[in-house]
């Protein structure tokens, strides 16, 4: 309003001075001229009482604008604030995503090197897993040929022992063996019986008994020579006990042999005489069976029936 006032004045006393010097010029009447002129300080005076209600209204419009100022700074402020805290809390969300695509690919990778990891694994432990089967089919198969040539040459030493066994052996052991017999009865126990009833002399008994002892030594050392060579190591330590024992049942026999000549010689047939010389017989038919035993044995692994 004060403003407007004070323009207003000026327009009017401008418009007056203005009319007051065409008028002059013109020679015309000045009396409007004159008039605006003089009502222009009326209009400078009411400005001057408007100055002060117009610097309150100024300086309230002042403090308004500048509160409206301060609020739009503030309200500018904040929106700066949020701008810049939307833009922070974007800036940690897209650095979070790219921390967590970061992880999820570090984990991806760490996936992939744990599943190479575990064919590598995998890989190896079938590679050693055949490696393992070709060596053990090796070794069953080396074994099986190795077994299979045991066999086959376990074979070949049953087939000579058993071959030498009849060509050189069986027979041998047989005539001893027959004779071994034949001495007990046609003359052991003729000589005795002829003591018994009186049909044989002591002299002839005496001369028997003499033969008797020869022909069980001549066993004695026709049952040490036979031939073991070239028997398995098992069948030729078999073959040596079955000619031990015959020897001994043999060695027995010469030994009651001995002792019936002494009796026949000293007429001494008293129990206790008789009963010695049954126990050497029982002990030399004690080794006999061992003897026939062990044979019964080797003949039957070889097959051999009598």
């Amino acid at each position: 309003m004060d403003i407007f006032l004070f323009l207003t004045g000026c327009a009017v006393l401008l418009s007056g001075v203005i009319l007051l010097i065409k008028n002059s010029i013109q020679k015309k009447p000045k009396k409007i001229a004159l008039i605006l002129i003089l009502s222009s300080p009326i209009i400078f005076i009411a400005f001057v009482f408007a100055i002060p209600d117009s610097y309150r209204e100024l300086a309230e419009e002042r403090r308004l604008a500048a509160q409206a100022e301060e609020a739009k700074l503030l309200a500018e402020e904040q929106l700066e604030k949020e701008r810049l805290e939307a833009e922070r809390i974007e800036q940690e969300r897209i650095e979070q995503e790219r921390l967590n695509k970061e992880q999820e690919r570090e984990k991806e990778k760490q996936e992939r090197l744990k599943e190479e990891q575990l064919l590598q694994q995998q890989k190896a432990l079938e590679i050693k897993q055949n490696e393992q089967k070709e060596t053990k089919q090796l070794e069953l198969k080396q074994k099986a040929e190795a077994e299979k040539l045991e066999k086959e040459r376990k074979e070949a030493i049953f087939k000579q022992s058993k071959e030498h066994y009849l060509k050189n052996i069986k027979n041998h052991i047989d005539r001893n063996l027959e004779e071994y017999d034949l001495i007990w009865s046609s003359l052991w126990q003729r000589t005795l019986n002829g003591l018994s009833d009186g049909s044989v002399s002591n002299i002839e008994a005496y001369q028997s008994m003499k033969v008797i002892e020869q022909r069980y030594r001549n066993i004695y050392q026709n049952v040490r020579d036979v031939p073991t060579d070239p028997l398995s190591s098992e069948h030729a330590k078999t073959v040596n006990s079955i000619t031990l024992d015959i020897q001994d049942a043999a060695g027995l026999r010469i030994e009651v042999s001995k002792k019936m000549r002494r009796a026949i010689d000293n007429n001494d047939f008293s129990p206790s005489t008789l009963d010695a010389i049954m126990t050497i017989i029982e002990s030399s038919d004690s080794y006999m069976f061992d003897a026939l035993t062990k044979l019964a044995s080797l003949e039957s692994e070889f097959g051999i029936k009598r």
